[in-house]
Formats: C-alpha cells, sequence, structure tokens
C-alpha cells in the first residue's frame, strides 16, 4: 500500500490554483494558516466578485483590498476576477513572472462571455 497522509499545510504548499472564498472578503481566506503558506511559485487566483453587486448589497469591502493586494502579490499578477470592469492580467502586467510563466498563463486562459476557463498542466 503506498497511501501516506497528506497534511493540510502540504496541501497549501502545493495549491496551483486558488479560488478565493466569500468573493474575496476579509474572513474567508485565512492567512497564516491559509494564503501564506501557498508557497507554489505557479499560483493562480480567481475571485468570484462583481463589485457594483457587492456596493449595492452594502458589502463595502468585497473584495478586501489587503487580500487582494497580497494575492496579486503571492501569483505574480496571476489575479483573475469575475467582474468584467476588472482587466484581466496581460504580459505587460505580469513583470514579476518569467517569459515561460507569463506565457503559460496568457495560454491557459480562455475569456468567455459568462466565465473563464483555465487550463494548466502539472
Amino acid at each position: 500500500n503506498n497511501m501516506r497522509t497528506v497534511t493540510g499545510p502540504e496541501l497549501l504548499q502545493n495549491t496551483v490554483f486558488y479560488k478565493v472564498g466569500h468573493h474575496g472578503s476579509h474572513n474567508a481566506t485565512l492567512r497564516a494558516l491559509g494564503l501564506e503558506q501557498m508557497t507554489n511559485e505557479e499560483l493562480i487566483a480567481f475571485v468570484p466578485v462583481y463589485k457594483d453587486q457587492a456596493m449595492k448589497n452594502r458589502w463595502l469591502e468585497m473584495p478586501f483590498d489587503p487580500l487582494v493586494k497580497r494575492l496579486k502579490e503571492k501569483t505574480g499578477g496571476r489575479l483573475v476576477f469575475s467582474d468584467p470592469k476588472e482587466a484581466i492580467p496581460s504580459k505587460a502586467s505580469l513583470k514579476d513572472l518569467s517569459s515561460e510563466q507569463k506565457n503559460a498563463f496568457i495560454a491557459g486562459l480562455k475569456a468567455c462571455d459568462l466565465y473563464y476557463e483555465y487550463s494548466f498542466s502539472l
């Protein structure tokens, strides 16, 4: 039997795709026990948020700016929002990534009318 126990920190260290919780709110992504343990250099994050609707609902801090800032740092800019007013990351905005990482991200991302599709291989 080749099975072994995998710990939560091990899963976080190997995370390459993070769907950000609860519209990027302040309380849906743990810091020290969550995001900071996501150390894979290929990390990509998607935030399901539509800021205009969040404002209408009086969810004034969705997405939570400090979380967005840290996600951009951790992902090297590979951060996509479902909000149509948010720009899709471009090669120019991915300045901290290698050419190979930029090309892989851009090639894997497909914007459709109602959703994004992302393809990647490990």
